[in-house]
């Protein structure tokens, strides 16, 4: 079958075998003070929940009052995306994404580790009516809370791989399923943390955005 339309990736670029470059946190190029506070972000304060110290973005700021809640949520993901060199988050409500990873360059051991991109499997429900329509409901996931829960899972269950180009993939699985992989420059985890504390209430790390003065 086929992946989600708009997700394929062809290039020329030799694809590695990740299994020689997995690594924890520790063992990471991050400095002292960037592994702490990556780990405090993404882990131990992490927005999307499954903590019991969540940050979430209200308390870092951000106004997500019912009106315009799905307006912020939309540009926050926009440039998120931005910061991190790729045109589109590819956020998945299926109960696989095997076909999409694939199509991505993204599957197996041996891929691309040189073009940032996102695949990720999003919670979802359905209704169905008794003309048996079905449709998309509410108590999923926003698509940014979906990103930040698979990035905590990658740290937590160390799935972690670093590259000798400083990108570096963050994979979650369930059981033996990934149900995400996201490649990013090392980088971009520490302009995401100087993104979402957009205040710098919670952290004073810097990121690249900073140094350029192009920080909101």
């Amino acid at each position: 079958m086929a992946g989600m339309n708009g997700f394929k990736h062809d290039c020329e670029s030799i694809k590695e075998n990740i299994s020689e470059f997995k690594k924890s946190i520790e063992e990471s190029p991050y400095d002292t003070k960037e592994r702490l506070a990556i780990w405090d972000f993404y882990v131990t304060h992490n927005l999307a929940g499954d903590c019991g110290l969540q940050i979430s973005l209200e308390n870092y700021g951000w106004d997500l009052g019912s009106s315009k809640r799905q307006k912020i949520l939309n540009q926050i993901e926009s440039d998120l995306m931005r910061i991190a060199n790729i045109s589109k988050m590819c956020c998945i409500r299926a109960k696989s994404i095997k076909d999409t990873l694939n199509e991505s360059a993204m599957s197996g051991f041996h891929i691309c580790v040189d073009h940032p991109r996102i695949v990720l499997m999003q919670k979802y429900s359905v209704t169905v009516d008794e003309n048996e329509n079905l449709k998309f409901a509410g108590g999923g996931e926003s698509r940014i809370h979906c990103l930040f829960r698979h990035i905590r899972n990658s740290f937590a269950h160390s799935n972690t791989y670093f590259f000798e180009n400083e990108n570096v993939l963050l994979e979650d699985k369930d059981g033996s399923t990934i149900t995400a992989r996201i490649l990013i420059n090392k980088q971009t985890l520490i302009d995401w943390i100087s993104y979402i504390d957009k205040e710098k209430k919670y952290f004073s790390i810097q990121s690249e955005e900073d140094n350029n003065g192009n920080s909101d």
